[in-house]
């Protein structure tokens, strides 16, 4: 015997399975947050931060405020523009993977007119947290089966709306690592091979 698709065990099934890709995404996000916290740790107890600048910046500076006579150097100008890049990407990335961590909770950021949202959600916790304990569950036991599934099929809608957000601003911040990985890596590969 088949099993009714919107019956609310199906449905409680299927807003368990939206909630566990949002909690993979924001796994995800907090994993490769956590990396970029510890490379920019090490960078900053480091003398790297230091040594760059006397060795990139500080040549330029001098050329352009002091009109000190430089030499140009073909190695210094790609390895200083090629970190514009790599801080852009950089930027961007920890911006996108921010914003998959950034809450969306309000129902009403769904409900765009055209579909029955329920605005009054026995499930939501923010619409719960509006109500005094006695009017929730009043509220709750007097709510029929079809209101009931309608709510759940609200709460699957919205949380499928905010697990497609989430991904589209991890796979943003992930394409922006690879991006800032490839230029921090040409940029050590120019370092150490060029004269």
């Amino acid at each position: 015997m088949a099993t009714n698709p919107y019956s609310a065990e199906e449905l409680n099934q299927r807003l368990d399975r939206v909630n566990g890709w949002i909690n993979n995404c924001d796994q995800k996000a907090g994993i490769l947050l956590a990396f970029c916290g510890a490379f920019v740790a090490v960078l900053l107890t480091s003398d790297v931060i230091g040594k760059g600048y006397y060795y990139l910046v500080e040549p330029f500076y001098s050329f352009w405020l002091d009109g000190v006579d430089a030499t140009f150097s073909l190695k210094r100008t790609t390895l200083f523009c090629g970190l514009l890049p790599t801080i852009y990407y950089g930027w961007n990335m920890v911006y996108n993977l921010l914003l998959v961590l950034k809450p969306k909770t309000k129902i009403k950021e769904f409900n765009d007119n055209s579909s029955p949202i329920t605005n009054n959600s026995k499930l939501h916790f923010q619409s719960i947290a509006k109500k005094s304990y006695r009017e929730f569950q009043t509220e709750s036991k007097l709510q029929s089966e079809s209101a009931y599934l309608d709510d759940l099929c609200t709460q699957i809608y919205c949380n499928s709306r905010i697990c497609d957000d989430k991904f589209e601003n991890y796979k943003k911040g992930l394409n922006d690592f690879t991006k800032t990985l490839i230029c921090c890596l040409g940029e050590i590969v120019i370092f150490f091979i060029f004269p």
